[in-house]
């Protein structure tokens, strides 16, 4: 479980360091505080390597003035955007990014103790030598294509040797598929749903462990009319559906974004048993008279499945609703509300967080506590 996490040179953070984390931590703030990129960096530090986490927000905000010119390949990104330099602060690429934490064994361990680990990237200069010797990873013959090259090195201490990703011509490669992982961990992003595929996938999983009734009447929270869920083959492929009164069971792409989200963040949940689950923008879809009874849920779940939560939100409802949740339940401990803002003098992203004293007091006594 994180204690305390520092980013430097990621993204828009130059020096960022969060202490006091809870196993359930909402991250608020102004827009282009980092909130989404401190999901981003902490992902990176569990061990995902996906190349989507590294380029997916410009790729998706690109996408949306050309949708007709970018691939549906999910590992190429439209060349225009830049590449590594995208992910480096201030699009500089001398200084490495390092994801340092401070945490402790999710899992009962024959030592138990804390450990500091650090991620670095850094990208390597195409005059070093050891650009040359990383180019051997890869079936890259064309030279021409070699010269815009960029390889970007991603060095974990509990990894055994580096991840190298090459990127030319907007194509990214990897030098190797698998790689340790500090922790299981899943992210769900605000701009995009889990594909039908997915659900059916984790859904599955909660199936074979006979959990199909406390899923239904999870979702009841958010959909009322769902009397049963169940896997249909639909063109030749199954689908995670519903029975919500009508004629037919309905697909779950269908129910809404509120509905499509809330069980994708349960069933990935379910299946992340001693792990971490990022969630951005946590409220989107979700009606602010549910929110209370959602944050249950999760709290519920979270410490059942000994799961450590990490999510962002613009509205101060779902800050609310989160509060009275585990005030409700004695659980105030567990919570930890954090919010970025950046420094009014040095412009630099800065970190208030709030306990459980703390946020008991900000609640009831009206301070400003959206930054």
């Amino acid at each position: 479980m994180y204690k305390s996490f520092r980013v430097k040179n990621f993204r828009c953070f130059k020096d960022l360091q969060i202490n006091d984390l809870g196993r359930v931590n909402l991250i608020a703030g102004k827009n282009n505080t980092g909130k989404t990129a401190l999901l981003e960096a902490m992902y990176l530090h569990t061990g995902n390597r996906d190349v989507k986490t590294l380029l997916r927000t410009d790729r998706a905000a690109h996408s949306l003035f050309a949708r007709d010119s970018v691939s549906r390949d999910p590992d190429l990104v439209s060349a225009d955007i830049g590449g590594w330099p995208i992910v480096f602060r201030d699009f500089n690429i001398a200084d490495e990014i390092d994801l340092t934490a401070d945490t402790v064994p999710m899992q009962q361990s024959l030592f138990g103790l804390n450990e500091t680990t650090s991620v670095k990237l850094s990208v390597k200069s195409s005059e070093s030598e050891d650009y040359v010797v990383a180019l051997d990873h890869f079936n890259v013959e064309d030279f021409d294509l070699l010269k815009s090259a960029a390889i970007l090195e991603i060095d974990a201490e509990y990894d055994r040797q580096p991840t190298l990703l090459l990127y030319v011509q907007g194509k990214v490669r990897a030098s190797r598929l698998r790689n340790s992982s500090l922790y299981s961990s899943e992210f769900v992003f605000a701009m995009e749903r889990i594909s039908s595929r997915r659900l059916a996938s984790l859904y599955s999983r909660v199936r074979q462990s006979n959990r199909k009734i406390w899923f239904i009447e999870t979702l009841r929270v958010v959909e009322p009319r769902i009397s049963d869920v169940d896997l249909l083959f639909v063109d030749g492929r199954l689908v995670l559906s519903a029975d919500i009164g009508l004629s037919q069971l309905l697909p779950f792409t269908s129910l809404g974004d509120g509905t499509n989200r809330f069980a994708s963040v349960i069933l990935a949940m379910s299946n992340l048993a001693h792990g971490v689950i990022f969630v951005d923008e946590i409220e989107i879809g979700l009606h602010h008279t549910i929110q209370q009874e959602a944050w249950k849920t999760i709290g519920d779940l979270a410490q059942e499945l000994n799961v450590q939560v990490f999510a962002t939100t613009h509205s101060l409802e779902f800050v609310q609703a989160a509060y009275d949740a585990f005030s409700e339940g004695n659980r105030l401990d567990q919570f930890r509300y954090h919010r970025l803002d950046h420094h009014p003098e040095f412009g630099d992203i800065e970190v208030v967080t709030y306990n459980e004293s703390g946020i008991e007091a900000a609640m009831t006594t009206n301070w400003e506590i959206r930054g």
